[in-house]
C-alpha cells in the first residue's frame, strides 16, 4: 500500500475508521470482503468491475484536522478516481488509490471518494482522522504507529525499517501502517505501551518465512494474560496480523507489555502499530508523556504509582533529615553540659 502521510508530531492524535464502520456512507453498490490477517479488522470493500461510482462511492463526515484514505488500485488497466472535500469540486487523483487532505482547519469536514471507469475493482481498507480540539475522542479507536514515542522498545535487537515499495510487496491495498515496522528476532526483547482506554490491540507484519516461529508473553498492568506462538505458513509477507487483543478493561490508564520469550530459526517479527479504545473526551485529556518506568521491557508501572512513590519517598527523606538535625543538636548540647561539669569539677578540686 502506498501511504500518503499526514505530517505528525508527538502531540498529534489519530483515530482509525474501518471500511465497515457505520459512520461511512456508501453511495453506490458495494461488496464487503473478508480477508483474515491481511486487512484492518479482516475486511475490505470494493465495487463490481462494471460499476461506475462517478457521483460518489462513499463519504465520511468528521471533526478534526485532516483525513487519510487507504484504498488500493493495484493492477493494470485504467486507473481513475477523484476526491471532494467539503462539497468542493471533485479533484482527480494520480496516486495508487490513496488520498491525503493535508492539515485542515479544526472543524467539521466531509470527504467523498469517487471512482470512474476502470478495468478492475478498488480496495478500500480504512481511513484515519487527525484529531483536533473539537474532536470527540471517547470510544474512538486510536492508532499509534510503531515509531510513536508511546511505544517503548527494550533490547538492542530492535531495527526500525521503512517499507517504501509496499505497493509491490503488499498488493491490493494492503500494507503496513505508515509504511514502517520495528523488527526483531531476538529472545529477551520486549516492548511496553501505556494508554488511557478500555481495550488494546497490537498488530504486526509477518515475514515471508515459513520455517521457524516466535513466542510472546503478554501482560496488562503487571498481570500475565497469555503466551502465544506466531508463525507464517504463506510464501508472502502478511500485514495487519493481530498479535494480541484485550477488551473489557476498566476505563483508565493501563500498560501493555509484550516479552519475546523464544525464537526458532531466527524468525523475525515486525511490530506495526497499536490501537486502543479511548476513554477520554478530548485530546487535552490524553497522556502524552509515555511510560514513566525506566525499564519498558519490564511489567510497567503507571504514573499514579510513581507519583505515590515519589511523595512517600519525599516524606520519608524529610523526616530522616529532621531526625539527623535533632540528633546533632542533642549531641552538641550533651557535650556542652559535660564540658561545664568538667570546669565546675576542676574549680572545686582546685
Amino acid at each position: 500500500m502506498f501511504y500518503l502521510p499526514l505530517p505528525v508530531s508527538p502531540t498529534m492524535v489519530t483515530y482509525i475508521v474501518d471500511d465497515q464502520d457505520p459512520d461511512i456512507t456508501y453511495l453506490c453498490p458495494t461488496v464487503a470482503k473478508n480477508a483474515p490477517n491481511s486487512y484492518f479488522h479482516d475486511t475490505w470493500s470494493t465495487i463490481g468491475n462494471d460499476t461506475v461510482c462517478s457521483d460518489g462511492w462513499f463519504n465520511y463526515t468528521f471533526r478534526g484536522q485532516g483525513v487519510n484514505i487507504q484504498s488500493g488500485l493495484s493492477g493494470g488497466g485504467t486507473k481513475s478516481y477523484s476526491v471532494s472535500l467539503d462539497g468542493d469540486a471533485l479533484q482527480p487523483q494520480t496516486d495508487e488509490g490513496g488520498y491525503d487532505s493535508g492539515i485542515l482547519a479544526d472543524d467539521e469536514h466531509t470527504v467523498m471518494y469517487t471512482t470512474g471507469a476502470m478495468s478492475y475493482s478498488p480496495n478500500f481498507d480504512y481511513l484515519t482522522v487527525l484529531a483536533g480540539n473539537t474532536t470527540n475522542m471517547r470510544g474512538r479507536s486510536i492508532i499509534v504507529d510503531d515509531k510513536d514515542g508511546l511505544i517503548k522498545y527494550s533490547g538492542a535487537g530492535w531495527i526500525s525499517a521503512s517499507i517504501t515499495n509496499s505497493v509491490e510487496a503488499f498488493p491490493y491495498g494492503r500494507g503496513p501502517y505508515r509504511d514502517s515496522v520495528h523488527w526483531t528476532k531476538e529472545a529477551g526483547e520486549s516492548l511496553s505501551f501505556e494508554f488511557l482506554g478500555s481495550s488494546v490491540a497490537l498488530y504486526s507484519v509477518l515475514p515471508a518465512q515459513k520455517d521457524g516461529g516466535i513466542t510472546i508473553q503478554y501482560f496488562i498492568d503487571d498481570n500475565f494474560v497469555t503466551s502465544a506462538g506466531v508463525s507464517n505458513t504463506d510464501n508472502a509477507p502478511v500485514p495487519m496480523f493481530k498479535l494480541f487483543e484485550a477488551d473489557g478493561l476498566s476505563d483508565g490508564t493501563h500498560v501493555l507489555t509484550a516479552n519475546i520469550t523464544s525464537v526458532i530459526s531466527s524468525y523475525s517479527i515486525g511490530i506495526d502499530f497499536a490501537t486502543y479504545n479511548a476513554s477520554f473526551d478530548n485530546i487535552d485529556e490524553m497522556p502524552t508523556s509515555g511510560l514513566s518506568s525506566t525499564s519498558p521491557g519490564s511489567k510497567g508501572s503507571t504514573h499514579k504509582r510513581n507519583h505515590v512513590g515519589a511523595i512517600v519517598g519525599g516524606v520519608v527523606g524529610g523526616l530522616a533529615f529532621i531526625g539527623i538535625v535533632m540528633l546533632a543538636l542533642y549531641v552538641l548540647r550533651a557535650r556542652r553540659r559535660q564540658q561545664q561539669r568538667s570546669r565546675t569539677a576542676a574549680t572545686v578540686i582546685a
